[in-house]
């Protein structure tokens, strides 16, 4: 549901500054598969994690390892937003599922559903932001 409403939204405001920060730190990881120890010196970790280092890395890390190989199949935009979409996904799920035990199974279906269908979450699940990955 999520990637076929993607299409006509357009770039938003924060988008290219974690895009970029999850090339670079791509690149790093590719570089120290490749390279190993020589690449946890620390200026070159600088070097690599300092462009957008106000927020927290762990969702751009994640958009580096899934979205950037995705790049030539996706497109820039798309590959970072399917990124952040199977967060979005994943979250759902984890509503779902920890809502089992405590409401039964129609009621929890319904949980994951009614988040779905929360505008400002149904939004940001669509971008590549750090708003649903990042639990801001």
């Amino acid at each position: 549901m999520l990637w076929m409403t993607v299409a006509p939204l357009g770039l938003t405001w924060d988008e290219p500054a974690y895009m970029r920060a999850a090339a670079s730190y791509h690149e790093w990881v590719a570089r120290l598969w490749r390279e190993g120890s020589l690449l946890l010196n620390p200026a070159i970790i600088s070097a690599y994690w300092e462009y957008n280092h106000e927020h927290p890395p762990v969702v751009k890390l994640w958009f580096a390892l899934v979205g950037t190989p995705l790049v030539k199949t996706l497109g820039l935009v798309g590959a970072y937003r399917f990124a952040a979409m199977m967060v979005s996904a994943m979250l759902v799920t984890v509503v779902v599922v920890s809502s089992l035990r405590v409401v039964g199974g129609w009621v929890a279906l319904a949980a994951g559903i009614v988040l779905l269908c929360m505008p400002r979450f149904f939004m940001h699940a669509l971008v590549a932001a750090l708003d649903v990955p990042g639990f801001g």
